[in-house]
């Protein structure tokens, strides 16, 4: 504190932490960093650390400091709860690629529809439409002859 009451910043440090996979336990570790180069405000390496009520790290061991709870179970339980996330989202991404697939094979099957509507036989087009032109005109021909007849008696009754 300053003498005005208020709080001056000594010192920063970057802290590394190890973990007892036996009881869980956490103590401090080493330092990647510091602002104070003889240590003067960091705990000892090696100095067990707690979590207190407002969920900050301290090294207090009084009533107002409560001891670290199990970090492993709480590392287990995001774990865990990771793991349902991913498996989830792999189920979705599952679901998502067979959509794409089935979509792929439709656009393959619609692709190769309009590919035989649009290629048709040619030759086989050609001959029916002369044909049927090949008809037409003997139809016109059978309706000519028999426009014809009426006129000649007609004209053998008249002369």
């Amino acid at each position: 504190m300053d003498d005005k009451g208020g709080i001056t910043n000594v010192a920063d440090y970057t802290v590394s932490y190890s973990v007892n996979k036996d009881n869980g336990s956490v103590t401090v570790a080493g330092y990647a960093s510091a602002t104070d180069t003889n240590k003067d405000y960091a705990p000892a390496i090696g100095t067990a650390v707690n979590v207190n009520s407002a969920g900050k790290i301290t090294t207090e061991t009084t009533s107002a400091g409560s001891a670290t709870t199990n970090p492993l179970a709480a590392l287990d339980d995001a774990i865990s709860s990771i793991d349902k996330f991913r498996s989830s989202l792999g189920a979705i991404q599952n679901r998502l690629d067979s959509a794409v697939t089935n979509l792929n094979n439709t656009t393959t099957n619609l692709s190769e529809a309009q590919s035989r509507i649009q290629d048709a036989d040619y030759a086989t087009e050609v001959s029916n439409m002369s044909k049927a032109q090949i008809i037409q005109q003997a139809g016109n021909s059978v309706l000519a002859k028999a426009n014809q007849v009426p006129q000649q008696v007609l004209s053998l009754l008249q002369g």
